[in-house]
This record gives structure tokens, sequence and C-alpha cells, in this order.
């Protein structure tokens, strides 16, 4: 089998599916003579979270609450540094900002991604990188 590209799906794990493309790439001669290495390499190229039902996670309320999962999650991150990526719809702007306002009051950063409907939370090494606002 001589395939360049490859797409297969893993999980799901809290309630999502991860789809993900990997790329076979072959090492440009000139990399391999100055290098002394030849082949090719393996590329992750994208990746999509993909629903398992449409009943997911906590509402706003609940995830702000004492003992949410959402608290728990975080608490297990401890005392390092970490960027929260919020990926959000056009219908769930208002529940953004709220959940914004709590992570920073615990100043943890966060970048956002607003979606289109319709798209899936996904992203691409070819993609911007998310940045903490």
């Amino acid at each position: 089998e001589n395939r360049t590209r490859w797409t297969d799906t893993v999980g799901p794990i809290d309630g999502f599916r991860l789809r993900y493309t990997l790329q076979r790439f072959e090492i440009p001669m000139e990399t391999q003579l100055q290098t002394g290495r030849g082949g090719s390499i393996v590329q992750l190229t994208s990746w999509e979270l993909l629903p398992v039902s449409s009943k997911l996670g906590e509402t706003i309320d609940a995830a702000l609450s004492p003992g949410s999962v959402f608290r728990r999650t975080l608490a297990s991150l401890g005392r390092q540094r970490a960027t929260i990526t919020i990926w959000t719809y056009p219908d769930s702007f208002t529940e953004f900002r709220r959940l914004k306002r709590e992570l920073y009051a615990l100043d943890i950063q966060t970048a956002s991604r607003p979606l289109p409907e319709g798209v899936w939370i996904g992203g691409s090494p070819l993609g911007s990188k998310s940045a903490a606002q």
C-alpha cells in the first residue's frame, strides 16, 4: 500500500470523537544531502472534534457552580500556567462572556475562537495559533 494520506477517527472520549488526518511527506533531496537521512515523515494535517450527542457538557450555570465537572477540570490543572481556548457559536456569546469573566477572575488566560454554525471544533498545524487575550 502506497498511500500518502490517512484519515481515521478515535473515541468517543467525554462525548466527542476525534477525526484526524495524517499525511506522509518525502524528505526533500536537499535535506537528505544535508542530514544524511532519507525517507519520509508523517505529520498531522488536520483534526476535528465530532460530538456523539446533542446533549453534551454542562449548562453555563452548572459549570460555574461549585463542584461542577468544569471546576474539577480547572482544579486538575494545578498551578501550571495554561491558556484555555474557548470555541463559541453565534448563539452562545452571552455564555462565553460569563465564562471568560470567571476565568479572568481565576487568573486563567483564555483564547477565543468564534465558529460559524455547523462548523466543528478543529484545527491544523497550518492554522493560526490560539493566543491569550
